[in-house]
Order: structure tokens, then C-alpha cells, then sequence
């Protein structure tokens, strides 16, 4: 019994089993010293975890028990495992910030922020009656966090990632996003055009799909989008145009924006083409109102 130090780290538990190969316990706490220079580690506290120690690999895993691992502001939490070696930290599980979580199997600490190559990343509703309802989801990203200076940055890794609003009943295939931790906005960025539309004209930045069962898939491509998880509304700027029924409409200064369940704004000082097909009738100065794939009202 007692503590073992171990790089920045010391475990502390009444019952340590030593092997030839290895040690185990379950430490009723152990620590990080965090350190900010050469190679950098984050402050860690864990208690009642289960310990490994493998002296001739050089690491050392702490395992939760029955409370999640603190760290960086001790109001961030690691549910699962942290490994720590002499080239510094790693974790495998799910990372626990306030409104948001992590879950990754490889995401790298250093002294104020993580990284990892692959994660799912989901922000929490944290207005809404169920407390497991989330506000915005995604799976299959890089992504960067830092808390020095309160953001996250995440990019696509393909593969059919996409991002889920879920009070919107939205999803969107945007490239790339920017999270701001105290702000609660989302700013999303779209890659390159990859989509023309039924007459050929080339579809410039990321879609938006509506998932709202009355909608039929009504979709628009945006080159930018700022999400504001407070209000619950989505500004997609860079809309060129749509494709609803026969017609296409062109949103004044090219921004379109989303209420909760899927609730498009009016489209005030628009263009009509109709039909998209043969554009024999152009419209001005019209103000729209769309209800889904196939329906919509306007003068």
C-alpha cells in the first residue's frame, strides 16, 4: 500500500499486486501533474479506478470504476480509460464536457487541449424536457479542442458523415465546423461544389435535407451556415438558389433561414424561375413561403 509516481502521475491505493511483468489495484485516487513544456500533459484527477502498469511497455492505464476521470477545468470528464507513457497522454471513451461530449477510441491530451483523428461529437439540448436530447450531432470527424481558447474544430472525414440538428429536423453534409464553447454558435464551413441541379447549373457549397416527414426531402445547398443552439436557428448564407415543385427560387442576398422542426422563413424580395426545366417565366420582387418538396405559397 501507499503511492506510486510514475512519470507526472501518482497513484495512490491500500492493496498494489505486483507480477513479473506488471502491477494491478484499484487506487482509490490518483493524479496528473499538469506540465506545459517538452512533452505536455493535462491536469488529472481519478478516483476509484482500476490500475495496470506495464514497466517493459512503458505505460500505465487507469480504468474508471464508479466516477468518471477529471480533467483540465475538473468539470470535464473522461468515462473510460486514460493510458499515460513517457510521450504523454492518451484515452479511449467518451469525453464529458458540459453541453457536449466526445467519443473517440484514440484522442490525444496535452496541456490545454486534445486532439483525435477520429471521433462522434454530439452537443446536448440542454433546454429540452428529456436531458438525453441532443442539439446537434455528427459522427466520423477530426477533431481539435481547445480550452485555452474555448472552441472546437472539426473536419469530415468522409465516408458519409454527416450532421444531424435534430430540433431542426435537419442534417446537413458540410465540411468542416467551428464550435464556440461559451457562446453555444456553431459556425459550419462547406468544401467544394460537388452537385448540379436537374437543369445543369452547378450547386455551390454543402446540402441541407429536411427530415420533417411532411417535407419530402426539401433541400438547398449553402457555402456557409452559423447554427445558434440557444435561439435554435439556422442562417445558411451562400443559398444561390432552390428547387421546389417546378420552380426555382433565388433568396434575396442568397440566405435562407430555419426555425425549429424544419420551419423555413418567408423569402421576402425573391426571384421565380418556372418551370426550372424550360425558365420561360422570370418573377421578380415575390415573397415566398415554403412548405416542403412540393409545396409552396407566394405573391
Amino acid at each position: 500500500s501507499g503511492d506510486l509516481e510514475y512519470i507526472t502521475s501518482t497513484t495512490y491505493s491500500n492493496d498494489f499486486l505486483f507480477f513479473p511483468d506488471s502491477m494491478k489495484a484499484i487506487a482509490q485516487n490518483f493524479n496528473v501533474e499538469e506540465s506545459p513544456v517538452a512533452v505536455e500533459f493535462p491536469p488529472v484527477e481519478g478516483e476509484d479506478v482500476m490500475t495496470r502498469w506495464y514497466p517493459e511497455r512503458d505505460i500505465m492505464i487507469h480504468r474508471e470504476r464508479s466516477k468518471p476521470i477529471a480533467m483540465y477545468d475538473m468539470k470535464s470528464k473522461m468515462h473510460g480509460q486514460t493510458m499515460i507513457q513517457p510521450d504523454g497522454l492518451t484515452g479511449d471513451g467518451i469525453f464529458e464536457f458540459e453541453k457536449a461530449e466526445l467519443e473517440s477510441d484514440l484522442i490525444n491530451f496535452k496541456f490545454k487541449d486534445f486532439q483525435s483523428d477520429t471521433a462522434d461529437f454530439r452537443l446536448k439540448d440542454i433546454g429540452a424536457d428529456d436531458e438525453n436530447a441532443l442539439a446537434f450531432s455528427t459522427v466520423n470527424v477530426n477533431a481539435y479542442v481547445t480550452f485555452g481558447e474555448r472552441y472546437g474544430q472539426f473536419k469530415s472525414n468522409g465516408g458519409g458523415s454527416f450532421i444531424s440538428f435534430d430540433p431542426m429536423q435537419y442534417i446537413c453534409y458540410m465540411e468542416e465546423f467551428k464550435w464556440f464553447m461559451d457562446n453555444d454558435d456553431i459556425e459550419l464551413t462547406a468544401g467544394e461544389a460537388k452537385a448540379t441541379d436537374a437543369s445543369g447549373v452547378k450547386l455551390d457549397g454543402a446540402q441541407f435535407i429536411s427530415t420533417h416527414p411532411q417535407q419530402d426531402s426539401l433541400d438547398f445547398f449553402s457555402s456557409k451556415a452559423k447554427y445558434d443552439l440557444r435561439k435554435k436557428v439556422i442562417y445558411a448564407k451562400g443559398v444561390k438558389f432552390m428547387n421546389v415543385a417546378d420552380a426555382m427560387f433565388y433568396p434575396d442576398s442568397g440566405n435562407v433561414t430555419i426555425d425549429k422542426k424544419a420551419k423555413m422563413r418567408t423569402l421576402n424580395n425573391s426571384k421565380v424561375v418556372a418551370s426550372f426545366v424550360t425558365q420561360n417565366h422570370n418573377i421578380y420582387n415575390s415573397t415566398i413561403n415554403v412548405f416542403g418538396k412540393k409545396k409552396y405559397a407566394g405573391s
